[in-house]
């Protein structure tokens, strides 16, 4: 007859006694499938369950998440051992092997994991994977078995009914006491059971790898998995030559020298080969039986075209046109210039007799004053070059031509018509470089000809009025700060939009305040 007994430190392996001068054993799953058809279905435990389902959390995760599958499968082993056949439910335990069976294939087990998989769907055929450690891989084999099991499910049974026939009567009384639990069965385990202590035929049932020094057949039986001149080797320091990770106390073999321990899951990390996963992606290590987004890098180099438009603040002041008696340099404080539209030319220049002509005042009475106010100001195109330093911040430059100048040149505006400045952007979230649509923020500093004008009406003592524009420059120097969104249009095309204040230093009015709208495309290289 067969007997099955459970200690507190987990399983014990089954004796078999010798029954028509032959001895007989069952394999684990026929004999689960036997237990299953010969004994009626007994009320669910809730202690048990709340027992069982505490391990499976921290099997998956804490074990699970910190890479610790050896630990998650011992744990399992315990629940579904504490569960037996009877005090959990078909569910719960159809769960555990699930759980155990992903933990096996992510441990390198991928025939136990399978076996796990198809006892799992065999208790419970509404099953899915868990998204905590869904992947394609375990995906594949999770489908494979899915699909045994509609199949095999009959033919199972059919199997576990022929062995009870083939054993007799005592075969079944056997079967029956075998699901039974012992008093030990409820009761919380001390440890989580070892590998030689599962029964057999138990998903990841092997003996335990023996150490550096032992005696071995061949590398599969060794901690080191190599075994040299009929011993195991000893795992080897950091910097010490090796071929594989196992050969390394820290478990991490990389360009043939033992490296750091490997990184888990969201660790930092430049390669692949610093993660246990194997998978660096956006300077970050994934998680285990992941994959990588994209085999191509990020783009790093951006470049392409911009259009900003200024509109600048500008400010009231009277005798904008009028020149002092030097002929050159005007009565208002603000710094304007006043340029004749028809010509070009700046108004008086240094016609004396134009300039005495000139009513004085304000803007609301005689004279050449203005009202101040929004003005639109220099149309800048330019080209663009960015540097990705990392998913979230890059450094470029911006350089172009600059657009509705002021005309005159005695005097004039305080630089050329280019625009130079060099820029440095944040863009935020998660693979902000590589996301569809991200906030960003932008510094600038550079040279450029910052300039705007109003028209006025300027009164003359004598003769008709004269419709002049009074213009106002500023620069070389100027600084911008703006937010904006980042689309990306395609793996290699960007678009940008931005509003950014800018202020310039310098030329006649000294300072100038103003925002501009601000719109670019960009290819990556």
């Amino acid at each position: 007859m067969i007997s099955c007994t459970r200690s507190r430190e987990g399983y014990r392996r089954r004796t078999y006694s010798a029954r028509g001068g032959g001895a007989i054993r069952l394999s684990f799953l026929s004999a689960a499938a036997a237990l299953l058809v010969a004994v009626p279905a007994l009320g669910a435990d809730t202690v048990v369950e709340g027992e069982a389902m505490a391990l499976q959390k921290q099997a998956i995760q804490d074990d699970c998440l910190n890479v610790r599958y050896p630990e998650a499968i011992k744990k399992l082993a315990a629940a579904i051992g504490d569960c037996g056949v009877d005090k959990c439910s078909a569910t719960l335990r159809g769960a555990l092997y699930r759980d155990l069976g992903a933990m096996l294939v992510l441990s390198g087990l991928v025939d136990d994991g399978r076996t796990a998989f198809g006892k799992a769907l065999g208790l419970d055929s509404s099953l899915e994977l868990d998204p905590a450690y869904k992947s394609p891989m375990l995906g594949r084999l999770w489908s494979d078995a899915r699909k045994k099991a509609s199949g095999g499910a009959a033919a199972q049974a059919g199997d576990a009914s022929s062995a009870r026939s083939a054993e007799g009567p005592d075969a079944a009384l056997s079967g029956s006491a075998s699901s039974t639990p012992s008093p030990d069965a409820a009761k919380p385990r001390d440890k989580p059971p070892d590998s030689s202590d599962c029964p057999p035929d138990f998903p990841g049932c092997h003996a335990p790898n023996k150490p550096g020094g032992e005696k071995c057949a061949k590398g599969s039986e060794c901690e080191t998995g190599t075994c040299t001149d009929g011993r195991c080797t000893d795992k080897v320091s950091e910097g010490e030559a090796c071929e594989k990770d196992s050969e390394c106390r820290s478990d991490s073999c990389s360009s043939g020298k033992c490296a750091a321990p490997k990184k888990g899951a969201d660790e930092a990390c430049e390669s692949d080969d610093e993660c246990s996963s194997g998978i660096c992606q956006d300077s970050r290590c994934g998680g285990e039986g992941g994959t990588k987004k994209s085999s191509a890098k990020p783009r790093r180099i951006w470049i392409g075209i911009a259009g900003s438009l200024d509109i600048i603040a500008l400010p009231a002041a009277e005798n904008v046109c009028v020149h002092t008696n030097h002929g050159t340099e005007t009565l208002n404080t603000a710094g304007y210039e006043c340029v004749d539209p028809s010509t070009g030319a700046n108004f008086p220049g240094t016609d004396g007799a134009a300039n005495g002509n000139i009513k004085q005042g304000s803007a609301t009475t005689v004279g050449d004053g203005v009202n101040g106010g929004a003005s639109v100001g220099n149309l800048r195109l330019m080209a663009s070059f960015d540097y990705a330093l990392s998913m979230n911040a890059l450094l470029g430059a911006r350089a172009g031509y600059v657009l509705f100048t002021d005309p005159a040149s005695a005097p004039g505006p305080a630089f050329a018509p280019i625009h130079l400045e060099a820029r440095a952007t944040v863009l935020f979230g998660k693979d902000a470089l590589t996301s569809p649509v991200a906030p960003m923020v932008l510094v600038a500093v550079g040279a450029g000809e910052f300039d705007a004008s109003i028209a006025l009406g300027v009164q003359m003592k004598s003769g008709p009025s004269r419709r002049e524009n009074a213009w106002l420059t500023a620069g070389p120097l100027f600084g911008a700060a703006g937010a904006g969104v980042r689309f990306l249009l395609g793996p290699a095309v960007a678009a940008t939009v931005a509003v950014k204040g800018e202020g310039a230093f310098g030329g006649g009015a000294g300072f100038l305040l103003g925002f501009a709208p601000e719109v670019g495309m960009q290819v990556g290289l």
